[in-house]
C-alpha cells in the first residue's frame, strides 16, 4: 500500500485494502530478503518502520487487529457480514512477523533501537487473555457490534495454531497454561 506500506490484499478485494496477516508474512520477506542482500538493510528496515508507525494508529479491538485494514486511513474494512472487528489470527500472523523483525534488526543504532521499542509495544497491546471469553479456548473474532456472534473457537493442528503460542508467551495479557494445552 503506498500510504501505509501494508501488503495489499487481492485485486478482488476492496479499494485500499491492507492484509494484516499478509502483512505479517511481508514483513518476514523483508528480513530475509534484507539478509541475503536482495534489499539494502536500512531500507527494509525504514518500510518496516513505516507500517509499524501506521499501525500504530488503526483500529484495534483489545489490541488485535481486523482481517482488513484500510491502508490510509486504518480504519477496519469488514471481511463479511459479522466480520468487523478483531481477527485474532490475522493478527498472530502480523506478530509473529513483528517479533521477526524485532529480532532480526539488533543493531544499536537509534532507528533500529526505536524499531524494537515501537513492535514491542504493538505486540505488548494484544489482549490474548481477553479473546479467551473467560474459558479455555481462544476465540477467531470479536466486534464491538456483533460481539462474539462468530462464535469461531482456534483449534487444530493449522495455520491458527500460532495464536496460541505467541498467546502463550506473551509478556502481558497471556493466557493461562490451561488454555494452551
Amino acid at each position: 500500500d503506498p500510504v501505509s506500506g501494508m501488503a495489499p490484499d487481492r485485486t478482488t478485494s476492496p479499494p485500499a485494502a491492507a492484509t494484516v496477516g499478509g502483512t505479517g508474512f511481508a514483513v518476514m520477506a523483508m528480513v530475509v530478503a534484507a539478509e541475503r542482500g536482495f534489499v539494502n538493510r536500512r531500507a527494509a528496515a525504514e518500510r518496516i518502520a513505516r507500517i509499524v508507525d501506521h499501525l500504530e494508529r488503526c483500529e484495534r479491538y483489545h489490541g488485535v487487529f481486523p482481517h482488513w485494514l484500510d491502508g490510509r486511513t486504518g480504519r477496519t474494512i469488514p471481511f463479511g457480514p459479522l466480520d468487523d472487528g478483531g481477527d485474532l489470527v490475522e493478527t498472530a500472523l502480523l506478530v509473529q512477523g513483528m517479533i521477526c523483525a524485532r529480532e532480526y534488526f539488533a543493531a544499536e543504532t537509534e532507528a533500529e533501537r526505536a524499531l524494537r521499542a515501537d513492535i514491542q509495544g504493538l505486540v505488548d497491546a494484544v489482549d490474548w487473555n481477553w479473546y479467551t471469553r473467560d474459558s479455555l479456548t481462544l476465540y477467531w473474532h470479536w466486534s464491538k457490534t456483533h460481539g462474539w456472534k462468530m462464535n469461531i473457537p482456534i483449534a487444530g493442528w493449522n495455520e491458527a495454531l500460532v495464536a496460541y503460542v505467541l498467546a502463550a508467551g506473551a509478556r502481558r495479557e497471556p493466557i493461562t497454561r490451561d488454555v494452551f494445552y
